[in-house]
């Protein structure tokens, strides 16, 4: 990211580009995001409707989009019937992760990096999404390469491709750590897929429910401005249009961008669904292409036609959407360096975007089970029972007591009182505080399950 002199660009009136004045003081601001969420939106849902219904025979043709997932599969997807608790890696298996990346591509500058970069989460067992969105100036731990944007860490993969197996398994391990779950698949597009992919489908209709005045929507050489209005009503847009209008923020807030590009996704829903696209073999052909192209995902057939089941019956009017900001009340906070503008975490870890993330992707085997937990402090020092039964109530888990153990432990251990009949809480406790599992009588306090923290956790 970068800052830009705002070029005092305004409106003829016939829609060309003018210099105004410079002022006698230079006004710097941050220039719009160039990306849109929606984007990936769009293509995900393409890519497994048109699957869905050419079928198997489609296979050759989009040979192209599908690479090979090298992280693993979503257990939900990848097993038959009911899962068990030795199947789930740990918290956040038993939902389906998806990673949306979206970068400029070839013809834009920087075309490599990662502009927006947002999680998908499916929890199918109780039928729910939620989407998190995540700033690419956040400064993170980059897989195999230090420390640095997160939007790097997609360049630096496709850059030493053979180390690293490309960009998209770089993203999904580099996300993977920072929001402390599995990412299970990955979906990337580019900018200029989502203008074809619009005016492929012929356009889109939406209701406008305000008018947009933005004057400093940037224009496609990202250093001058191309002001961008759309009256109030129902409209017809084409792709760039459209894109415009998912992307304008300067005179909106996000809360209204983020609802406009709800309404593009529905849009693209209902031209794709109508029989005019569904009929016509040279349109499906023409989508395809587009697709091949501009998209790739690691989703591979089989998975997509199970998933296009299983979104049958979800209800999509009760999608949660959380962004990483630096608001008052948001866990990040800007910074300025050698490296120009760039996002921390106000704690300087990421325990915090952790606990948010897993607050809205919460496990739905973990939440069902509500093991009654107790936590001890093993380690000698003080709070860290405090501090873990935090996290811990942050991801799901009902901790009930904490306190303070009377003798040392050199390594942590769980004590199950409920006779295994929390398998889930107890498999995800056992593998993310590597700890051994003893079974007690019952207490009778009603505690199901004791953690006392040893000194191993303060080394890990």
């Amino acid at each position: 990211m970068f800052w830009i002199k705002k070029n005092n660009i305004i409106n003829s009136g016939s829609g060309s580009l003018i210099r105004r004045p410079t002022s006698t003081v230079d006004e710097y601001v941050k220039p719009p995001r160039k990306p849109l969420k929606v984007l990936f939106l769009i293509a995900g849902i393409l890519i497994i409707a048109i699957i869905s219904w050419v079928g198997l025979g489609a296979y050759a043709a989009i040979s192209k989009i599908i690479t090979k997932n090298s992280d693993g599969s979503a257990p939900f997807l990848g097993f038959l019937g009911d899962i068990d608790a030795n199947q789930l890696k740990g918290e956040g298996d038993g939902r389906i992760n998806i990673l949306f990346i979206g970068i400029g591509g070839k013809s834009h500058p920087g075309g490599l990096l990662a502009d927006t970069i947002m999680v998908a989460s499916i929890d199918p067992q109780n039928k729910k999404a939620a989407f998190l969105s995540i700033p690419r100036d956040l400064y993170v731990p980059i897989e195999g390469n230090g420390s640095g944007k997160i939007n790097s860490a997609h360049s630096y993969g496709e850059m030493n491709i053979q180390k690293t197996g490309g960009g998209p398994i770089v993203m999904k391990k580099t996300v993977a750590k920072v929001l402390d779950m599995p990412i299970h698949y990955y979906i990337r597009a580019d900018f200029d897929g989502f203008i074809k992919l619009i005016d492929a489908l012929g356009g889109v209709t939406v209701d406008v429910e305000k008018a947009i005045s933005d004057p400093f929507y940037p224009a496609e050489n990202m250093k001058d401005y191309s002001p961008f209005y759309l009256k109030a009503g129902t409209q017809k847009l084409d792709g760039k249009t459209a894109l415009k209008f998912a992307r304008s923020r300067e005179t909106t807030s996000d809360f209204d961008r983020a609802k406009r590009q709800q309404q593009i996704l529905l849009a693209v829903k209902e031209k794709v669904l109508s029989a005019g696209i569904l009929t016509n073999p040279k349109k499906i052909t023409e989508i395809m292409k587009i697709l091949g192209d501009h998209v790739r995902t690691d989703l591979q057939l089989w998975e997509m036609q199970r998933f296009v089941a299983l979104l049958n019956d979800f209800d999509t009017s009760n999608i949660v959407m959380k962004v990483l900001d630096n608001s008052s009340d948001g866990p990040l906070v800007a910074s300025s360096g050698e490296g120009g503008y760039y996002l921390t975490t106000k704690t300087g870890n990421f325990k915090q975007v952790q606990r948010i993330a897993h607050e809205i992707f919460s496990d739905p085997y973990l939440s069902k089970e509500k093991a009654k937990l107790e936590v001890l402090n093993a380690t000698g020092e003080v709070g860290i029972a405090k501090e873990v039964q935090e996290t811990l109530i942050s991801y799901g888990y009902n901790v009930v007591k904490i306190d303070t153990n009377p003798e040392i432990f050199d390594r942590s251990v769980i004590y199950d009182y409920s006779n295994a009949k929390n398998p889930f809480t107890l498999e995800f406790l056992k593998k993310r505080f590597d700890a051994s599992v003893k079974s007690q009588p019952k207490q009778s306090e009603g505690i199901d399950l004791t953690l006392i923290i040893g000194k191993d956790y303060l080394n890990n």
